[in-house]
């Protein structure tokens, strides 16, 4: 068994872990990674980490280095619109479960704006809405959804605090994970309410997996949490299983994708829009038809597509 000599981003152990595979990657920062386990706290993670610079550098352009440029596929637009909508929804039945009120918002890693649009649409009571994007690609739609917009937590200004941490799908992205949380948590009120949604060890059904570094399951992130100084921690899976995820398509459930696409690009969205349990407020029919396969709407028993978590600051 290869011995491996690191410390948990997590949990901090420096004994005791697991060599999974080696890390499946496009761009050369990351061909020095191995994804391994820590057999304390069962966090998965890279080893050895990217360098920091480098990778700051690599995220400043993250849309391009990523994923090829912002994406405005027509379907894709209108899934991404979907599922933020679906987070602003949860955000908000944890939030009236725990009698709070938000009012000043900071998302880190806005990146189009879509969870701040959905936000801004159904609150007219917020004073403020910030956001922390390192790519400036993405500022323009920002700033005209109504975010406020910093390229570090650091330009955060120290008399502003917030009442809600919108983190989504950008602590996979962190080398230095506690650093970051606390960084951006520094502000949130006691009695604030912290989300993050990630994926859930996607290494296992996808093959690239760049530029992913953090690998998060149930366990580990209560731990993460709770460290960090959160409360009240709901961890919960959704979308469609890992083992579904991992589960080779039949001939024809890719024909039928294929037939499905055709007609949704051509708006034409009966019967894949019917409405379903989890998907009432979702009024567009095109974005409850893009959406509905992947089953975001559906809280899962066993490791799905996202790992959603939601807490309260001490």
């Amino acid at each position: 068994m290869k011995y491996i000599k690191t410390t948990c981003p997590v949990c901090g152990s420096e004994n005791g872990f697991t060599f999974l595979q080696k890390y499946k990657y496009d761009n050369p920062l990351f061909a020095a990674g191995s994804i391994v386990h820590c057999n304390n706290c069962e966090m998965i993670f890279v080893d050895p980490m990217p360098d920091k610079e480098a990778l700051q550098k690599y995220n400043a352009g993250y849309f391009d280095n990523a994923h090829g440029g912002v994406n405005k596929d027509k379907l894709t637009s209108a899934f991404i619109s979907a599922v933020n909508l679906l987070r602003v929804i949860y955000v908000e039945h944890f939030n009236k479960e725990q009698n709070g009120s938000i009012r000043n918002i900071l998302e880190i890693g806005p990146g189009g704006g879509q969870f701040a649009k959905h936000w801004l649409s159904r609150h007219d009571d917020i004073k403020g809405y910030t956001g922390v994007e390192t790519d400036e690609v993405c500022y323009p739609n920002l700033k005209a959804t109504g975010v406020k917009v910093f390229s570090s937590a650091d330009e955060l200004p120290v008399d502003q605090n917030y009442d809600l941490v919108v983190i989504s799908h950008v602590l996979e992205h962190t080398s230095h994970p506690a650093e970051f949380i606390n960084a951006c948590t520094k502000y949130l009120l006691p009695g604030g309410t912290l989300f993050i949604e990630v994926p859930c060890k996607d290494f296992e059904h996808k093959g690239s997996v760049e530029p992913h570094l953090l690998f998060f399951d149930k366990k580990p992130m209560n731990i993460f949490l709770a460290r960090r100084g959160f409360e009240k921690i709901h961890t919960s899976y959704h979308g469609n299983t890992i083992k579904d995820l991992k589960a080779k398509p039949s001939l024809f459930n890719k024909l039928y994708s294929k037939w499905r696409n055709f007609l949704l690009y051509r708006n034409i969205t009966f019967p894949f829009s019917i409405k379903e349990h989890g998907l009432e407020e979702v009024s567009d029919p095109l974005e409850r038809a893009a959406v509905k396969p992947f089953k975001a709407h559906i809280e899962q028993d066993e490791p799905s597509w996202w790992l959603r978590a939601i807490a309260i600051k001490k």
